[in-house]
């Protein structure tokens, strides 16, 4: 026997995902989690559809690790999360951060991920 393990940085959703993302896959996944001995996972930057899995998953409607989230981050214009070419809105200013940090909360995220460097090309 060991302790359940901990995924601390995973993506179950993203801005490419498809509306619903209790699919299919996503079911395999969690499942292939628990499987493994992984009982608790950190869901880093997705839609905040996340949050609506997480619930499920705590009702028990979905079979599922337990699930911690950040929902979609904060980002700086050009900074880690902008550079995929898909739609994530960069936050340019403190009132912005702020409204982005409540509307986190209210969603009752388990953390704020934030992305502030500039992606460079030079690696």
């Amino acid at each position: 026997m060991i302790p359940g393990l901990v995924d601390a940085h995973v993506h179950l959703t993203s801005v490419q995902t498809p509306e619903g993302i209790v699919q299919e896959e996503t079911q395999k996944l969690l499942a292939a989690f628990l499987l493994s001995g992984v009982t608790s996972v950190l869901d880093c930057w997705g839609t905040d559809e996340i949050f609506v899995l997480r619930e499920k998953i705590r009702s028990g409607a979905v079979f599922g690790p337990r699930l911690r989230a950040t929902g979609m981050g904060l980002t700086a214009r050009g900074a880690h999360g902008t550079e995929f070419g898909v739609m994530v809105a960069p936050i340019d200013t403190e009132e912005a951060a702020r409204a982005r940090v409540r509307e986190l909360a209210a969603l009752k995220a388990d953390l704020v991920k934030g992305a502030i460097d500039p992606v460079r090309a030079d690696g």
